[in-house]
């Protein structure tokens, strides 16, 4: 077994507190506060998970951005257009400086087949999305 596969196990198991150092170091990476991590209609090739700080979700109209909702600490983000293999549905803005694990398809895909507890996560974070959309309607 490899050493990534390890660590890939224990992130699943584990979460945050499995993390070795090495393992953030190779897969973290930081963001100042307003900074886009991609826009609305890029090809999507990777998935990010916040370890720290916080983005808005984004969606243009017309000439300006409307925020659909906020994630934090612990959620992921851009799974939807990698499972999907479709371009990226909206933009991802820091709200501060943060820091992100971020895996290609191929890591994230190799992640959820080791544990899939991390397929109940995302589909709990989608639901929770809807809802807090459906909401502002």
């Amino acid at each position: 077994m490899s050493k990534i596969t390890e660590d890939f196990i224990k992130f699943g198991f584990e979460g945050e507190s499995g993390l070795t150092a090495e393992f953030i170091q190779k897969y973290s990476i930081k963001f100042p506060k307003n900074k886009i991590v991609f826009h609305e209609g890029e090809r999507s090739s990777d998935v990010y998970y916040i370890l720290e700080g916080s983005v808005f979700v984004t969606k243009k109209m017309h000439d300006t951005y409307k925020v659909l909702t906020y994630l934090e600490k612990g959620d992921i983000f851009g799974e939807m257009g990698v499972l999907e293999e479709t371009i990226r549905s909206a933009t991802i803005i820091t709200r501060e400086d943060s820091t992100f694990l971020k895996f290609t398809k191929e890591e994230f895909k190799e992640i959820l087949k080791i544990h899939p507890r991390w397929i109940d996560k995302i589909i709990q974070d989608m639901s929770e999305r809807i809802i807090k959309m459906i909401q502002k309607l």
